[in-house]
């Protein structure tokens, strides 16, 4: 549910450990989803970059062909997935590990995301 045009950036790096308990807010964290954007445009014209949603969107009313296969890949998503892979990933002995937290925090990103696209497809 990472953005298609940045999967490194978008679960949230720039969330100070400190921070991440606010974007448990609602509001907060579709505020953040929504203010996500890349330097893709959806036209060269467009003085705007492409928000995540709106670009999948687009694309799907320019290509109706796709609607289905957004939906198939959203009906494929499951969250105990997710939290399987964080939880390995805080197994890895780094200089920098993944606390427990951030893990929580990229699952519940991931999720909103989920969401938020999932509401726009239904």
């Amino acid at each position: 549910m990472s953005p298609v045009f940045d999967n490194g950036t978008s679960l949230g790096y720039e969330i100070l450990e400190s921070k991440i308990d606010d974007f448990y807010q609602s509001d907060k964290m579709k505020s953040y989803i929504r203010k996500g954007r890349h330097h893709l445009r959806w036209q060269l014209k467009d003085e705007r970059r492409c928000q995540h949603v709106d670009l999948l969107h687009r694309l799907t009313i320019k290509f109706p062909n796709l609607n289905d296969r957004v939906k198939e890949k959203l009906a494929l998503f499951q969250p105990d997935q997710l939290r399987s892979v964080m939880d390995n990933c805080r197994k890895y002995s780094v200089p920098v590990p993944l606390t427990q937290k951030r893990a929580d925090f990229i699952c519940h990103l991931v999720t909103s995301r989920y969401d938020a696209i999932k509401q726009k497809f239904s």
